[in-house]
Formats: C-alpha cells, structure tokens, sequence
C-alpha cells in the first residue's frame, strides 16, 4: 500500500521536472533567438555608422573643412555653407525669373509696337 503513493509521487515529480525541462529549453531557445536578433542589430547599426562616418568626411571634404575640426563644429559649417549655397541658389533663381519676366515685357513691347504700325 505504501508504494502505491510514493510511485504517484515520483510519478508527478517527474511530470512537473519534463515540465519544467520544456519549460527551459523554450526559454533557452528564445534566448538564442533574440540574441542572435541583437546581434543582427547591432551588426546593422555598425553598417549604419561606418555609412555616417563616410558622409561627415564627404561633407568636409565638400565644404573645404578641416579634417581635425570636431564634429559639432563640423556640422555647423556645413549647415551654414548648405544654407549659403541655398540662398545663392535662390539669387540666381530670382534673377533668371527677373530676366525672363523683362525678355517678355520685351517681346509684348515688340509685338505691340508692330501692331501699332
């Protein structure tokens, strides 16, 4: 009679510690999983830097700066040279604009004045 509950209780014991096996090993191959997702991550991240790094010196290069200016500085004169060729551009936007709208005063003149003939 006692072996009847004693082989009950190895029983559930052994139940609860496959259980609990399970239970670790779908927790270790979640572990893996997100760390080889992290991995990758930072793998892509490191990719991203490098291609950051390589757009700050074409940057300077571009802007005529200093290698061994520090990157805030950096970045504030390219910011002031963008926003200078910007505003240029717009000078010459606005004068191309200035010079098409005198060519057709212009012309309306020329035609006016060979229709008043």
């Amino acid at each position: 009679d006692d072996l009847v509950p004693a082989l009950k209780d190895s029983e559930n014991e052994a139940r609860r510690s496959a259980a609990e096996r399970r239970q670790a090993e779908e927790e270790y191959h979640t572990a893996q999983q997100r760390h080889s997702a992290l991995r990758h991550e930072v793998g892509e991240a490191g990719a991203v830097l490098e291609l950051l790094k390589v757009k700050r010196n074409e940057l300077r290069r571009l802007a005529q700066l200093p290698d061994t200016m520090d990157p805030r500085s950096c970045e504030e004169a390219v910011r002031t040279r963008v926003r200078d060729v910007k505003d240029q551009m717009q000078q010459r936007t606005d004068s191309i604009l200035r010079l098409q709208e005198q060519q057709r005063a212009r012309e309306e003149g020329v035609v006016h004045d060979i229709a008043s003939l």
